[in-house]
């Protein structure tokens, strides 16, 4: 807010109110893959400026306040929304999940072991073990996306991408 009322207050027009917006936006693409909250700073004030339509802004503070009220409001609904849709509880966790993709790889280990690799029971022992391996990382991305266990789900990653390679 405060970029965006320093540059209307120094009333660009023209070219460099062309050049503020190119300097903006190249601001935005550097930042926005790395720093979205370092780039917000840049896409709000490029908003308001764009907003103005390149007039002069006679009563600055109640344009920044009109968007900083639609902020608040926006960042309220967003926030909502998350708490709404982000998983509390994972229904079944990524350690039991883990544990059966394993049982699943030594049953057909079992199949490899004696040289049985192309018989029936091998095969339905290989399909069993990709559909683990699916139940487990469906299991490890909703438990690592949802509140409280989504740490320990994190802590999990490099055994459950070992037991992915399994299959």
């Amino acid at each position: 807010m405060a970029l965006a009322g320093a540059v209307l207050w120094l009333k660009p027009q023209g070219l460099w109110l062309a050049a503020t917006l190119a300097v903006s936006q190249f601001l935005i693409w550097m930042l926005v893959a790395r720093n979205y909250a370092l780039a917000v700073i840049f896409i709000t004030a490029a908003a308001i400026i764009m907003a103005s339509g390149g007039h002069a802004v006679e009563n600055i503070a109640g344009l920044l306040w009109a968007r900083a009220v639609d902020i608040i409001i926006g960042c309220t609904i967003g926030i909502d929304v998350l708490l709404v849709t982000t998983p509390r509880v994972v229904a079944v966790t990524v350690p039991q999940e883990l544990a059966a993709a394993l049982r699943a790889a030594q049953d057909l280990l079992k199949f490899v072991a004696t040289g049985h690799v192309v018989s029936t029971g091998a095969k339905r022992a290989r399909r069993n073990l990709r559909h683990r391996a699916i139940v487990l990382l469906t299991a490890y991305e909703i438990g690592a996306g949802a509140r409280g266990p989504g740490v320990f789900a994190e802590a999990l990653r490099p055994a459950v991408v070992e037991a992915q390679r399994l299959r």
